[in-house]
């Protein structure tokens, strides 16, 4: 029996990832919306706070703040500011800090992330995460899940001055795991993600979550958009981008 194609390929792209020269060596992923779909319950939580005391946070505030830190937006203040009134902030967070925590800790991994984890180690890829959020968010979900010992870095909200749509996180990233900005391909969910991937140089990958599937993310730059990391194997996805490295066409190699 003949060799499976997959096989072949997946032969082929562990010998080219092994390479120095090769034109693809670290993958790069944002993490709320990404990894584990945090976004949806975020926003699910606030809404519900805001809606206890008759306002509406309308889903396109919120993605306007996706990749960037928390302290970006103060979205208690605005709602006293819609209300008229002061609340109990210390309450007001308790209580949504609570059901959220109730909500993620029962959330998958999202499809293929495992796999393309495991599938880049085989291929000598570095990984990193870069995310807008404070350290201690993301390592603790990561820990959770058994995914932190994957990563060789981890860039969070605090390691830099400047955050998405600003190419800084991903440029630490990339420093921080010794990978040239042009051979990293980064996985984003969100138009800010992928506007600071192609502007840090890098091959972006949109995989929106069912907060972000509506975005445009061609127009934002997306070299690539998947349902779902299930969606295509690494080998292949490795491939395409290299052919885009090499010819230096964005997206080159299909989408």
């Amino acid at each position: 029996m003949g060799e499976r194609n997959d096989d072949k390929m997946c032969v082929s792209m562990k010998s080219q990832m092994t390479n120095p020269k090769s034109p693809i060596a670290a993958l790069i992923f944002d993490f709320d919306g990404l990894i584990i779909d945090t976004e949806t319950p975020q926003y699910q939580t606030w809404r519900d706070v805001w809606a206890a005391h008759g306002a509406h946070l309308p889903a396109e505030r919120w993605i306007e703040l996706l990749g960037k830190p928390p302290t970006t937006a103060d979205l208690h203040a605005e709602l006293e500011e819609k209300i008229g009134r002061s609340l109990d902030r210390a309450a007001v967070k308790g209580g949504r800090g609570e059901a959220l925590m109730r909500i993620i800790d029962g959330m998958p991994v999202l499809p293929g992330v495992r796999e393309y984890l495991r599938d880049a180690k085989s291929l000598g890829l570095k990984l990193a995460v870069a995310s807008g959020s404070p350290r201690d968010w993301v390592e603790r979900f990561l820990k959770q899940r058994e995914l932190f010992d994957w990563f060789d870095a981890i860039v969070t909200g605090e390691d830099t001055e400047r955050h998405k749509p600003n190419p800084e996180p991903f440029l630490e990233a990339a420093k921080r795991i010794g990978a040239a900005a042009e051979r990293c391909i980064v996985f984003e969910d969100s138009t800010n993600g992928i506007r600071a991937a192609r502007a840090a140089g890098m091959f972006a990958v949109a995989v929106p979550n069912p907060l972000t599937h509506g975005l445009d993310f061609p127009a934002a730059g997306a070299d690539l958009q998947l349902v779902s990391m299930a969606d295509m194997s690494l080998a292949e996805l490795v491939a395409r981008a290299g052919a885009a490295s090499a010819s230096g066409i964005p997206g080159a190699g299909g989408g």
